[in-house]
């Protein structure tokens, strides 16, 4: 049986604490984390669960695993990318 999705992504993203799937630093950690785990080794409510507890959302329905994974890697790039921007326009305003 397979560890508990959201332990596993502990593990699987080096991060420390359980807790820190949910801080946007981790995000970049977390998206190449879940390109290493197969959407149907864990549960759909799994899938669900973690989308709500790293992204923050409200609990949403999924069609399937593989659509919860795409989903929480999307979200999780957008969330990279626009704190790259923000550091970049950050770094701009200090010229």
């Amino acid at each position: 049986m397979n560890e508990n999705l959201l332990n596993e992504l502990v593990s699987e993203s080096g991060v420390s604490y359980l807790s820190d799937l949910h801080d946007p630093r981790s995000f970049r950690k977390i998206f190449h984390a879940l390109d290493r785990l197969s959407p149907d080794n864990y549960s759909l409510e799994e899938w669900e669960e973690a989308v709500t507890y790293i992204l923050g959302l409200k609990r949403r329905p999924f069609p399937s695993p593989a659509s919860a994974r795409r989903f929480l890697q999307a979200e999780l790039e957008k969330a990279a990318l626009s704190k790259k921007t923000e550091s970049a326009a950050a770094g701009n305003s200090n010229l």
